[in-house]
This record gives C-alpha cells, sequence and structure tokens, in this order.
C-alpha cells in the first residue's frame, strides 16, 4: 500500500529509514542476545552441553526481532508523518501538549491542586507510611507502654491521618473535576483536523446553499 500513496522520494526515504533503523535495532538485538547466551551458558550446564548452532539461536532470534521491531517502528512514523495519519501514539502527543497549554494557564494555586489530584494515591502511600514512621517514633518513645500498645496506637494515628489525607484528596478531586467541567472546551484545531470533526464556528453556521 505503501509504494502506490508514496512518492519515488517518500519511497526512497522509507526503504532509507527501513534499512539504517534496522540495523540500528539488529545491533541492540544482537547485543542484548549476546549478553544473554553468555549468562545462560554460564549459569546452565545443560545449555552448554549443546551445539554451537542451537547456543546461537537466542543470539540469532534476537537480532531479527531487532532488526523487524526497529525498522516497522521507524516506517510507521515516518508514513504517519508523510502521509498524515494518526495513531495512538500522535493522538497520546497531541492531547499531551493541549494539556500543557491548558496548564500553563492555571493559576499556581491550581497547577498544585491538579498535580495533587493526577499523583493522590503516590501522596496517600507517602503520607501512610510517613505517618506510621512518625507514630511509631513518638509511641516507642513512650517507656511506659508496652510493644503491643506502642503498635496499635501507632496504627491508629496513621489511620487517623490517612483518612485526613483521603478526605482532602476527595475534596481536592471534586474541586479539580468541576474546574475542568467548566472549563472545558472542543479539541485544538490540529485534533479536530485529526480526528476529523467540524469546526464548531462553521458547525453552527446555517448552510445557505440549501433553500
Amino acid at each position: 500500500m505503501s509504494s502506490i500513496v508514496l512518492t519515488p522520494e517518500q519511497e526512497k526515504t522509507r526503504q532509507s529509514i527501513y534499512y539504517s533503523n534496522g540495523l540500528k535495532g539488529a545491533l541492540v538485538g544482537l547485543g542484548l542476545g549476546v549478553a544473554a547466551t553468555v549468562f545462560t551458558m554460564r549459569r546452565s550446564p545443560e545449555f552448554r552441553s549443546l551445539s554451537r548452532p542451537l547456543q546461537s539461536i537466542m543470539a540469532a532470534s534476537s537480532t531479527t526481532a531487532g532488526f523487524l521491531f526497529a525498522s516497522d517502528s521507524a516506517v510507521t512514523h515516518y508514513e504517519n508523518r508523510a502521509l498524515g495519519y494518526a495513531d495512538e501514539t500522535v493522538l497520546q502527543r497531541m492531547m499531551h501538549r493541549k494539556k500543557e497549554t491548558d496548564d500553563a494557564n492555571l493559576s499556581t494555586f491550581d497547577q498544585s491542586l491538579r498535580y495533587l489530584n493526577e499523583n493522590r494515591w503516590s501522596f496517600i502511600g507517602l503520607s501512610w507510611a510517613a505517618s506510621m514512621a512518625a507514630a511509631l517514633g513518638y509511641s516507642f518513645s513512650n517507656r511506659y507502654l508496652t510493644t503491643q500498645q506502642k503498635i496499635v496506637q501507632s496504627r491508629m494515628y496513621a489511620q487517623a491521618v490517612t483518612i485526613a489525607v483521603l478526605m482532602a484528596s476527595a475534596g481536592i478531586s471534586i474541586y479539580v473535576g468541576e474546574d475542568e467541567k467548566n472549563r472545558k472546551e472542543a479539541p485544538d484545531p490540529q485534533l479536530r483536523a485529526v480526528l476529523e470533526l467540524p469546526d464548531s464556528a462553521s458547525a453552527s453556521k446555517p448552510d445557505m446553499s440549501k433553500p
């Protein structure tokens, strides 16, 4: 299909990309295959007892896989750029750029809230670990408590902090969700063109050519 829609110059560029990136991928695959072969030979007596052709299968297969994977990936990206196709990677990149543009228009406070909301589970886990460590340090400083009492007390403190963080996270999530809903806009022109969506301005105008 590519030979039909690509121009002769684009086809030459495609072939060059195919072989150059394929050779790079083959070298990477060969290195990984050789390393895996050496490691297996040192660890497995059964592998060392195999014949040389069988021992070389690992390196040969990884070299072939590296060539095919690298060449196919590079050619696919080139055809997407040359023909205007958009795969999942291109769409994700465009959406990421749009998100960065939207974030640049936010205040520092809103950007901080959005970051906290996007990474809320990491912060919840870190807050539990930090509160547990702090509670253990505080509880074990009390020499009048038994070890079991210190652990129970520390867990109660950590649970209280975790519940507070969860409630705060829920509030942030609601605030950020409502804020994004109020600021929701149509896709940018580039993304709209890729998705073949009608322009909102032109779509709202009546068609005067029809009676």
